[in-house]
């Protein structure tokens, strides 16, 4: 589920595609939208394209990336009075390096039993 910031991007991004002649749908799991029939990714930033430190891809959505094509929407600058749009096609993206980053999460319910207060 997109958080707070996502979700205003999506919103700029469909209104701005739509205003343009495009059709912007919302889809549910791997990507945010389907534009003109093609799959599409929202990436949002607060901050504008110079100050960009950088987009990441799910695993999914890298692994989908390799097997159809899909565009991906920059969405960045929502801190700054006009945002700023920008698209770049999977294909490009994956002709990029991209730098690996590995996390593990533990959900609150896992780590209740474990936890033990400071004092």
């Amino acid at each position: 589920m997109p958080h707070i910031i996502e979700e205003k991007g999506i919103a700029i991004l469909i209104d701005k595609l739509t205003k343009g002649g495009h059709k912007a749908e919302r889809m549910s799991g791997t990507f945010d939208l389907k534009v003109d029939g093609i799959f599409a990714e929202v990436k949002t930033k607060g901050k504008s394209l110079k100050n960009l430190d950088f987009i990441s891809l799910t695993e999914k959505q890298f692994k989908a990336a390799g097997q159809a094509p899909f565009d991906i929407y920059l969405v960045c600058g929502l801190n700054n009075e006009e945002a700023e749009i920008y698209k770049i096609s999977s294909k490009a993206l994956l002709d990029k390096r991209a730098r690996t980053v590995v996390s593990y999460e533990f959900d609150r319910t896992v780590l209740v039993d474990a936890l033990e207060v400071v004092k």
